[in-house]
C-alpha cells in the first residue's frame, strides 16, 4: 500500500487537460430578459466579453535508486514498485493544495468577471448591466458552521445569488466544504436524527459533509 492516504476528490470537476502552454477562456455576459416592447424597434443589448488567459507552470518530484538495491534489496525493490502509484497520488495532492490555496486567497485575488476580488459582498450580476444587481459570496463575519442555523442562513444567502438578468440564478446547495478543524463536529450535525433539545434535524441529508484538508 502507499502511505499517502486516499486521493482527494473534491477537486476533479476543477480539473481539465490543456494542450498548450497558455489557454484562454472568453468570458461574456449579456442579459437576454423579455421587456416590454413599446416601439417596434425593440430593445437590444450589447453583449460584454473579456478574456482569462491562464499560463501552464512546470513542477517536477522524483526518485531513485541504485541498481544494486534494485536487483538484490528485497524491500528496496518492494518500495520502488510503488513509485508509479505514489506519483499519481501526489500529483492528485499537488493540484489540490494549490486550488486550497486559491480559495483561502479569495479575499485578495481578482475575479475576471467583474473585476472585484473572488470573495465578496458586491459580484456584479453583470457586468454589462448595472440594472441587474449585485451578489455576496462572501461571509465578512465568520459564522460557526456547526451551529446549523448559521448553515440554514448561508443556504438562502446562495440562493439569492442573480444570473445575468439579475433574477435568482437557481443555485441548490448540496454540499459544505469544511477543514480538518471542523469537518468532524459538522459531519456529525449533518448525520443526527435529533438535535439537542429534541427537534427533528432538519439538515438530515441536505448537505454532504465534504473534508479540506
Amino acid at each position: 500500500g502507499v502511505s499517502d492516504g486516499p486521493p482527494p476528490t473534491w477537486h476533479t470537476p476543477f480539473v481539465m487537460p490543456v494542450d498548450s502552454p497558455r489557454t484562454t477562456f472568453p468570458i461574456s455576459a449579456i442579459s437576454t430578459k423579455f421587456v416590454e416592447m413599446k416601439e417596434k424597434s425593440g430593445r437590444f443589448k450589447q453583449m460584454d466579453e473579456r478574456e482569462l488567459n491562464i499560463y501552464a507552470s512546470a513542477y517536477t518530484a522524483g526518485h531513485e535508486i541504485s541498481v544494486m538495491d534494485l536487483k538484490l534489496g528485497t524491500f528496496a525493490s518492494r518500495r520502488w514498485a510503488t513509485v508509479p502509484e505514489r506519483f499519481a497520488r501526489a500529483e492528485e495532492r499537488h493540484v489540490a493544495q494549490n486550488l486550497a490555496a486559491i480559495l483561502e486567497a479569495g479575499t485578495s485575488t481578482l475575479c475576471k468577471w467583474d473585476d472585484k476580488n473572488f470573495f465578496a459582498t458586491n459580484h456584479d450580476a453583470n457586468p454589462a448591466d448595472p440594472t441587474a444587481g449585485t451578489f455576496s459570496n462572501y461571509q465578512s463575519s465568520a459564522l460557526d458552521p456547526a451551529v446549523l442555523a448559521n448553515l440554514q442562513a448561508e443556504m438562502t444567502t446562495m440562493r439569492l445569488v442573480k444570473d445575468e438578468n439579475g433574477n435568482k440564478l437557481g443555485v441548490e446547495p448540496a454540499e459544505i466544504w469544511l477543514p480538518t478543524e471542523k469537518f468532524q463536529v459538522v459531519s456529525d450535525q449533518l448525520s443526527k436524527d435529533y438535535l439537542a433539545n429534541g427537534e427533528s434535524n432538519t439538515l438530515k441529508g441536505k448537505l454532504k459533509p465534504v473534508h479540506i484538508p
